[in-house]
């Protein structure tokens, strides 16, 4: 017999509107349910919790908002109003701190190359 709770995430889950087969990320970038809702919204833009708590299959809304808690407290995920919103202002800056950070790696000899 399976866990109520577990049937009614799985229930839930067969109606949810986006599939995570139209992100473009590569699956072995997107390992974990915040991945997931990080590239949904960048690629789709906005959605409610409930709508991002269906697409990864959380049991509740509250666990969309605990997910995105440490992305909420470095600016790269708003929400307005009751939608969740990627801030494309983000990727800019942080695009600019990793330049500054291999200029500055390069003028003390370091070697810095594009990838991991």
């Amino acid at each position: 017999m399976t866990n109520p709770f577990e049937h009614i995430t799985n229930t839930l889950c067969r109606g949810a509107r986006w599939s995570l087969d139209a992100i473009t990320e590569t699956p072995e970038q997107l390992t974990g349910k915040t991945e997931q809702i990080r590239a949904f919204l960048r690629q789709h833009g906005p959605a409610t919790a409930v709508d991002l708590a269906k697409l990864v299959c959380l049991p509740n809304t509250g666990s969309v908002s605990a997910l995105l808690k440490a992305d909420v407290a470095r600016g790269s995920i708003f929400r307005r109003g009751h939608s969740y919103h990627w801030n494309p202002q983000f990727d800019a800056d942080l695009q600019q701190r990793l330049q500054a950070a291999a200029t500055l790696l390069r003028a003390n000899g370091f070697s810095v190359s594009k990838g991991i």
